[in-house]
């Protein structure tokens, strides 16, 4: 990939330097703001998949929870209570997602839109014809192509990490109760459990347990 990404970006460098050497410069000055913005887009995005995976994570807790014990929730009537909060749930994992998606478009397409915005104002001057922008476009979109597939990478690797940064949390708790550093090693034995006097009654004499 990454050398097909090279052969790319110099060919199409080329085209653009030979169809209009001005949008060309312009696309080429734009490469550090792309190289800034995706430093800028690491941090936001990171943030951005941390919350979209924590309220992932809430959603399939709940549904976990709910599903397996959904003849409880029948037997007390709280199936719309239970749908109540699933909605709600389930509504800000949809908003995280939003807000994902957001965050990479606004990345992805910023460089294009200042392109377009010069090439605009040299087809209003005749300088270019609307169609040369119209094929410039399709190049600088082809020539962005590569740092995007980049930044979708990145992605998902982002996203592993928040993954991975949960999981890490649950291994890295320390226990409560921890292993003796010299236990005591019991011999073979055989033996039985055995359940003597254990009572339990809601009222009085009524037990469930005897």
């Amino acid at each position: 990939r990454l050398f097909r990404n090279i052969v790319k970006i110099v060919g199409l460098a080329v085209v653009m330097l030979m169809m209009d050497k001005k949008l060309a410069l312009i696309s080429f000055i734009l490469l550090p703001i792309v190289a800034v913005l995706t430093v800028v887009f690491r941090q936001i995005a990171r943030k951005t998949y941390r919350i979209s995976r924590t309220r992932l994570t809430d959603v399939n807790t709940f549904l976990s929870e709910n599903i397996s014990g959904m003849r409880i929730i029948q037997i007390f009537g709280r199936e719309k209570r239970k749908f109540e909060e699933f909605d709600d749930k389930n509504y800000k994992y949809y908003r995280a997602g939003y807000r994902e998606m957001m965050v990479f478009a606004i990345f992805s397409i910023i460089s294009l839109m200042i392109v377009l915005g010069v090439g605009s104002s040299e087809v209003m001057g005749n300088v270019i014809s609307i169609g040369t922008l119209y094929i410039f476009a399709q190049y600088i979109q082809s020539f962005f192509e590569p740092i995007q597939e980049l930044a979708e990478q990145f992605s998902t690797l982002q996203s592993s990490i928040a993954s991975a940064e949960k999981i890490f949390t649950i291994m890295s708790e320390e226990p409560l109760v921890k292993e003796d550093e010299n236990p005591v090693i019991l011999p073979e034995i055989r033996g039985r459990i055995e359940f003597s006097h254990v009572w339990f009654a809601y009222d009085n004499e009524n037990y469930v347990l005897r």
